[in-house]
């Protein structure tokens, strides 16, 4: 649990926060391709006619931060007036502005809004840790030590939040292969496709049909291994993908 508390303070004159934009905190950090998968290479499964044999999807996307934080631990604030408030594990904070302060650039994250709590935001480093100062109300930079406030422990760090988009072009991927039971000489299967947010495409669905002998089968890059197939299940084995 970390704990804050404010008492009498030594602080400093200096310039108000400049108002936080968009394009200020919410700065591309990250592109990279997802692969999500519904099997693992050369382990045995079984699906009973009507279920997902494979499940794959792979898209390029590009994570963006946030600005917004979260508590990843309890933490106390205890102003001067006022009495202590816990902000559990998982509390989400907006930041309130961006604050320069000694040839360092900071995020001010405000606890909550109103009066006394309303009062100070703790000055957080890029990284999203506590940095030993609040910005506080009329402007004020406080430095946080043992005698303007009180930490157990000293530090604390707030995971910032990250938005995904996912890119549809390129080598967009989201489909699934369910087993739809034998006939006298086939195996069938349904291939689906779907849609970015997981809806179904019904315009992109097919049926396909295999040898009921066959011991390999193939649907674009998979490979699957079959061991045996019934009008209940299929089990089968996913080699290359």
């Amino acid at each position: 649990m970390v704990v804050i508390l404010f008492g009498l303070v030594s602080c400093v004159s200096y310039a108000p926060s400049r108002p936080v934009s968009p394009a200020q905190l919410n700065v591309a950090t990250e592109s990279k391709e997802v692969s999500d998968t519904s099997y693992q290479l050369g382990v045995e499964r079984s699906a009973y006619v009507g279920e997902p044999l494979a499940r794959v999807k792979k898209y390029q996307a590009t994570q963006t931060q946030s600005d917004r934080f979260v508590t990843t631990a309890p933490v106390t604030l205890d102003p001067t007036p006022g009495e202590p408030k816990t902000y559990p594990a998982g509390t989400k904070l907006i930041a309130a502005g961006s604050v320069p302060y000694e040839g360092r650039e900071y995020i001010a994250v405000k606890f909550e809004d109103g009066v006394p709590y309303g009062w100070y935001h703790a000055m957080i480093n890029p990284d999203g840790s506590f940095s030993g100062y609040f910005y506080a109300q009329l402007n004020r930079i406080v430095l946080a030590n043992g005698k303007a406030a009180e930490f157990s422990p000293a530090t604390f760090t707030l995971a910032r939040e990250r938005s995904e988009n996912v890119s549809t072009s390129g080598a967009y991927v989201n489909f699934e292969l369910v087993y739809s039971g034998i006939t006298n000489d086939s195996i069938n299967l349904l291939y689906r496709e779907y849609t970015a947010d997981d809806m179904a495409r019904p315009a992109f669905s097919q049926n396909l049909v295999y040898e009921k002998s066959a011991k390999t089968i193939r649907f674009r890059n998979l490979v699957i291994d079959l061991v045996s197939a019934s009008n209940e299940a299929l089990t089968y084995t996913v080699t290359s993908d």
